[in-house]
């Protein structure tokens, strides 16, 4: 388990190492772009988002609330589903202190749900991204 967290701590990093020219010189339009979009953004290419209308669609609050009703959904998975049979998070993350083996297919489990979470609250999905998924 300690070497999964040091190679998420190494993805991590190098997300950080690739954005960093532009979070150096611009970090709060890097931000907005990373939310909002940078202006290009086509809602008839929407795949989950397409029915909405388009003030909807493209409000200021619209990617907040998708942002946040993403980590509640991940919140609530972690809480009531991925760690349920540990006894709970605290009881789960303490397992991982403990150095307790984690079994394949709980983990493939988690990070299925957490993709689909991922892409139900993706707001400018295009279609060629549900090929792979």
């Amino acid at each position: 388990v300690g070497g999964a967290l040091a190679h998420i701590v190494l993805c991590a990093l190098v997300q950080l190492a690739l954005g960093w020219p532009f979070l150096r010189t611009a970090p709060l339009a890097y931000i907005r772009g990373s939310l909002f979009g940078f202006g290009d953004l086509k809602q008839k290419w929407s795949v989950n988002y397409k029915f909405l209308p388009a003030d909807v669609f493209f409000s200021r609050g619209f990617p907040l609330a998708l942002l946040a009703l993403h980590l509640l959904c991940l919140a609530s998975l972690a809480t009531r589903v991925w760690t349920a049979r540990k006894g709970g998070l605290r009881s789960a993350l303490r397992n991982i202190r403990a150095g307790r083996e984690l079994h394949a297919e709980h983990v493939l489990a988690t990070l299925t749900a957490s993709n689909a979470v991922g892409v139900f609250f993706w707001r400018s999905l295009h279609f060629q991204f549900y090929t792979w998924y």
